[in-house]
C-alpha cells in the first residue's frame, strides 16, 4: 500500500491514471458515496456501441419478420405476369418460325433463335415464380432464432460493458469516517 493521498497521479502498466479525490481524511461518509472516480470515457465509448449493436440486432429482426413489403409483392407479380407475357410471345414466335421452316420461308438459324428466346423466357417465368414464392413464404424459422439470438448476445455484451463502467466508481462500502487515503 502507498499513502497517495487526495491526488492519484500515476503510470501503471501503460495506462496513466490522473485522479483527484473530493474527499479528505476526517471526513463523514455514507454507504454508496464515490471514493474515486476513475477515467471512464472508454467505458462508455463501449457502452454506446453496445447499446447500438443491439438496436442493430433488434431493427434486422424487425426488417426480417416483416419481410417483403407489400408495394415489394406487388412488383414480384407484376414482373411474373411480364414473364407469363414474354414466354407467351416466345411460344408464338417459335411456332411460327417452325410453321415458316416447314414451308421454306424460314431458315434453320431463325428457327434456333427463336427457340432461345424461348427457353430464356421459360428460364425467366421460372425465376419471377420462385422470386414470388419466397416473398410470399416469409422468413425460415432459423432465420428469425438466429436473429433473436444476436439481440440475446448484443443485450448481454451492453450488460457486461454495462457492469465494467459501473466498476469505474469505487464506492464507500459502509458508512463511515474516512481515516487514510491508500491506493494498492
Amino acid at each position: 500500500f502507498a499513502d497517495i493521498g487526495p491526488h492519484i497521479d500515476i503510470t501503471m502498466n501503460g495506462k496513466h491514471y490522473d485522479v483527484k479525490m473530493s474527499m479528505q481524511p476526517g471526513q463523514e461518509l455514507k454507504e454508496g458515496d464515490v471514493l474515486v472516480q476513475l477515467e471512464k470515457t472508454t467505458f462508455e465509448l463501449d457502452v454506446a456501441m453496445a447499446q447500438a449493436r443491439v438496436e442493430k440486432a433488434k431493427a434486422d429482426l424487425a426488417k426480417l419478420i416483416a419481410w417483403e413489403r407489400e408495394e415489394s409483392i406487388a412488383r414480384m407479380k407484376a414482373a411474373l405476369d411480364e414473364a407469363r407475357a414474354r414466354k407467351k410471345l416466345a411460344e408464338a414466335e417459335y411456332q411460327r418460325a417452325k410453321t415458316l421452316s416447314r414451308q421454306s420461308a424460314a431458315s434453320l438459324g431463325e428457327v434456333e433463335r427463336a427457340a432461345t428466346e424461348l427457353a430464356a423466357a421459360e428460364a425467366m417465368l421460372v425465376s419471377n415464380q420462385a422470386t414470388l414464392a419466397e416473398a410470399e413464404a416469409g422468413p425460415l424459422a432459423e432465420e428469425i432464432a438466429v436473429a433473436k439470438s444476436l439481440i440475446f448476445q448484443a443485450e448481454d455484451e451492453l450488460q457486461l460493458k454495462e457492469r465494467l463502467l459501473e466498476k469505474t466508481a469505487i464506492r464507500v462500502p459502509y458508512d463511515g469516517v474516512l481515516s487514510a487515503i491508500h491506493v494498492y
